[in-house]
């Protein structure tokens, strides 16, 4: 699938605004593009979606705990931000 310049661009600012705060003009920018764009927007729900789902599963330091190691979660976080590029 050949993306637009822009959807490139946007999609890792979704990839970005798990990880750090988007400043304002990022934001601004990512939301106007939502606007527009329903791939894209489908793409975020996803990787909300999937981030929600990956984060319940991690590790929480008990011996108890079964889950995703953090060093998993990073490596799936990893494949996914490749994947959309």
């Amino acid at each position: 699938m050949h993306m637009k310049h822009s959807c490139r661009q946007v999609s890792q600012l979704v990839s970005d605004a798990h990880e750090r705060p988007l400043s304002l003009a990022e934001k601004f920018r990512l939301r106007l593009h939502m606007i527009m764009c329903a791939p894209c927007k489908n793409y975020e729900k996803d990787i909300f979606l999937i981030s929600g789902i990956l984060k319940r599963f991690q590790t929480k330091g008990s011996d108890e705990d079964i889950g995703l190691s953090k060093q998993g979660f990073k490596r799936i976080q990893q494949a996914l931000r490749k994947a959309s590029e």
